[in-house]
């Protein structure tokens, strides 16, 4: 068995526009009436996730598998609480990917079901890839392998 590195982009999560202005009226309709009233926001997932590809100084890594799992979760629906469901992104990569002398900049590119055409790229810290690294040095000395 190789070491594998997994990949899970979970869904953000926010408040609906409706509840956010409803909350801002009733704020404003409290003070005005003497005592500030705050209606607590009805929170959703912003997005479902799509696909997701990691790049490798602009080169594209293939995963080792991907998959989309349906991800639940409790969230506040102004007085009472509701489960919400939404799509996570889980991918499989060789811890051989993360290595720091591989690349120079890697980079992870999410695309939602919602805006398929926009995507949002974010640049991996170095120092995530390197404490990645770190965390199989035991398995490369016990396999003879130092680097």
């Amino acid at each position: 068995m190789r070491p594998e590195v997994h990949l899970l982009v979970v869904p953000e999560v926010s408040a609906t526009g409706k509840s956010t202005f409803l909350s801002l009226l009733t704020l404003g309709a409290g003070l005005m009436g003497g005592s500030a009233l705050i209606l607590p926001p009805d929170f959703k997932f912003k997005a479902d996730f799509e696909e997701m590809s990691l790049t490798c100084d602009g080169k594209l890594v293939t995963p080792i598998q991907r998959g989309k799992i349906e991800f639940i979760k409790s969230l506040t629906s102004y007085l009472k609480m509701k489960q919400r469901t939404a799509y996570a992104g889980i991918y499989t990569y060789s811890a051989e990917t993360f290595a720091p002398e591989k690349c120079k900049q890697m980079s992870l590119q999410v695309v939602s079901q919602q805006s398929p055409a926009t995507s949002t790229i974010k640049v991996i810290d170095p120092r995530m890839v390197q404490q990645v690294s770190s965390d199989f040095e035991p398995y490369r000395r016990q396999a003879g392998n130092p680097k």
